[in-house]
């Protein structure tokens, strides 16, 4: 990530090379809508959406946020809280997600999902994906529980995929299948760090998604980031192409 940022600000003489090696720069583009929030329990079920023209645009990242949103039923009844939110999406691309949600008065079930995050093609990317997440006892019971719901159907809460919105794409990682607490207001923590790994083939999109069941009155937080640049030998072409256009200029 840090790799291609630096790669990408490098200026025109990058851009030549890049667009002689058939890739071009061309701005990331994220798909509408830019991120769904579903939450159902036992009093129904509500959406909150984000369409991608409320995304700010801003030094390559696309981003928002938001706080204390209520999501309701179609009669109005509270289904659960989203406490805060803060979604982005990196042009070098990176996917980096930030919540905080509370359950309604029974089980409750959440779906974070982000939009498709498309670019020019990487051929055989490094991909990585990380993912933590904390769940509290809130209403101090000395009982909570947080399990993995992801629309693949494997149980994990963690979901990157690659070449197609989730679920529709290939699956890059899933990960962290459940949480518990048993202590009144506790709460419990983990996290999960795939390392970068080579993805075959071409890459032209990723997107991601958090999906669970949380315990009814309890809260979970977590944070996210999935990345993909350009394998090392792509970077040593560019650098070598852009070294080469600098010494034809120089003559």
């Amino acid at each position: 990530m840090v790799a291609r940022s630096r790669l990408l600000a490098a200026g025109p003489t990058l851009a030549a090379v890049l667009w002689l090696i058939g890739g071009g720069i061309a701005r990331a583009d994220v798909s509408d809508p830019a991120l769904i929030i579903t939450a159902s329990n036992g009093s129904g079920s509500g959406t909150f959406q984000v369409t991608s023209d409320q995304l700010n645009f801003n030094d390559g990242v696309y981003s928002w946020s938001g706080s204390n949103i209520v999501i309701e039923n179609g009669s109005g009844d509270t289904i659960a809280l989203v406490e805060s939110i803060t979604l982005a999406y990196r042009q070098d691309p990176v996917i980096t997600l930030f919540f905080d949600v509370m359950a309604g008065g029974t089980d409750t079930f959440f779906s974070i999902t982000s939009g498709l995050l498309s670019f020019p093609t990487i051929q055989d990317p490094n991909a990585a994906a990380s993912v933590g997440l904390t769940l509290t006892d809130s209403d101090v019971n000395g009982s909570a529980s947080l399990v993995g719901a992801t629309s693949t159907g494997n149980g994990f809460a963690y979901l990157a995929q690659y070449n197609g919105l989730v679920p529709g794409g290939t699956t890059f990682v899933e990960a962290i299948d459940s949480l518990s607490v048993n202590v009144p207001a506790g709460s419990t923590s983990t996290s999960f760090n795939s390392g970068f790994s080579i993805v075959p083939g071409d890459v032209s999109s990723m997107s991601a998604e958090i999906a669970f069941q949380l315990s009814a009155n309890d809260s979970a937080s977590g944070t996210s980031v999935y990345a993909m640049i350009p394998e090392p030998a792509s970077l040593s072409l560019l650098v070598l192409g852009a070294g080469l256009l600098a010494t034809r200029r120089r003559r």
